[in-house]
């Protein structure tokens, strides 16, 4: 239905930086539209689609279906490599992770930060398929790709650098030698350098002095920032608060970002039904995530596969919402712009998992009590079924 609609946020914007650059001539000029702040990655891919003879719009659809499927098969790749496909835990966090609405909103939308999430997705696969890896060639061939992709990330927006972590966070709550994680680190970080080091230096540090320009020419915004930056600094105390708090007639700033997490931020529910789906996981979630950050905590010294790769992924969720944070505080204008969800999308893998832990309640009831889980595992696992259609069958964005 929606396929070469356009869709999205700021899709002129989008569709305008992939008619400025070629794989030839991959730079912008900074100061010429707002979307030339980005790298060029994710609009060379469509690019590339062009040829097939679709539209612009279709062709950055199709990179962003492509890399929401990519993203279902590296995290089950990923479960896979673990041994952990026959978790139900495992296998919860997959349909739940890959079925969000936010997710199902980026799978049709023109937007770069799927195309991030999935670049994360196969540096954690290329990650955990080094640890359990033996043979120098293939160690050295697979160091090198999880190196590529890592600059891939970085090549496509500024939030693909939070993916260089994954290794080395990986690799603190792993049992393996850590100073050999540290040198296969050090050379996926040099072949992510070489690579994204002279773009950044050519088109952001030599034409502004700095690797991480912003705000281009777009006035209107430069000046409501500086109001807020003002605001910011009168009042610190009031800011801190407005992270969570509401605040001139806005909801808290992460607050917001959780809510996007379900609803449409531009745009009212697409249906009445919509709406009540929206109420209802308004509703529900912050209980049941609350419940499974309970039962990770009760069940972590289990040590668990399971529980530990549940631990890796809550760490870096945490990272990227540090991320946001980091932005907001830089750049404190009322509102979303800056709070949307989508700008963390990876960080999605940490509430799936705590979603997921619901599926452990089964496993802490007595034996003899076998009825009674069955009933919970066929009552769980027909929600997962009904959450995975609704999101896709009656979107909420």
């Amino acid at each position: 239905m929606r396929f070469n609609v356009s869709y999205g946020y700021d899709v002129g914007g989008h569709l305008q930086a992939m008619n400025t650059i070629s794989w030839l001539h991959p730079f912008f000029d900074l100061h010429e539209f707002y979307y030339a702040t980005h790298p060029p990655l994710g609009y060379l891919l469509a690019n590339t689609l062009l040829p097939l003879g679709i539209t612009p719009v279709a062709a950055a659809q199709t990179v962003a279906f492509i890399a929401s499927i990519a993203i279902l098969l590296f995290l089950r790749g990923t479960l896979a490599r673990l041994k952990l496909l026959k978790h139900p835990g495992a296998i919860a966090f997959l349909y739940i992770t890959c079925n969000l609405p936010l997710q199902s909103y980026m799978m049709v939308a023109v937007n770069l930060d799927v195309i991030v999430f999935a670049w994360a997705c196969v540096v954690l696969y290329e990650t955990v398929r080094l640890d359990r890896m033996e043979g120098k060639r293939l160690l050295c061939i697979h160091t090198v790709l999880a190196g590529l992709f890592l600059a891939a990330g970085c090549l496509t927006k500024v939030s693909g650098f939070v993916a260089l972590a994954i290794p080395p966070l990986y690799a603190l709550v792993g049992r393996t030698s850590l100073l050999l994680h540290a040198k296969r680190f050090a050379v996926m970080l040099s072949v992510a350098a070489a690579l994204v080091f002279p773009y950044y230096y050519v088109n952001y540090y030599v034409p502004e002095k700095t690797f991480f320009f912003n705000n281009t020419g777009n006035t209107a915004f430069v000046h409501e920032d500086q109001e807020a930056i003002k605001q910011r600094d009168a009042d610190p105390k009031a800011f801190v608060q407005s992270l969570i708090l509401p605040y001139e007639n806005n909801e808290g700033r992460l607050l917001r970002t959780w809510h996007s997490l379900w609803r449409g931020e531009d745009r009212p529910p697409q249906s009445e039904i919509a709406e009540r789906f929206i109420l209802f996981y308004f509703g529900i979630m912050p209980w049941l995530v609350l419940l499974g950050l309970g039962l990770f905590v009760f069940r972590f010294q289990s040590q668990s596969p399971w529980h530990r790769f549940g631990f890796f992924l809550l760490l870096f969720s945490l990272l990227e919402l540090l991320f946001l944070v980091t932005l907001i505080v830089q750049h404190p204008v009322p509102g979303y712009f800056l709070n949307k969800g989508i700008y963390i999308a990876p960080a999605s893998l940490g509430f799936g998992f705590l979603l997921s832990m619901v599926m452990d309640l089964p496993n802490m009831l007595p034996e003899r009590a076998i009825v009674l889980r069955k009933a919970m595992i066929l009552i769980f696992v027909v929600s997962i079924f009904l959450f995975v259609v609704a999101n896709n069958v009656v979107p909420v964005y």
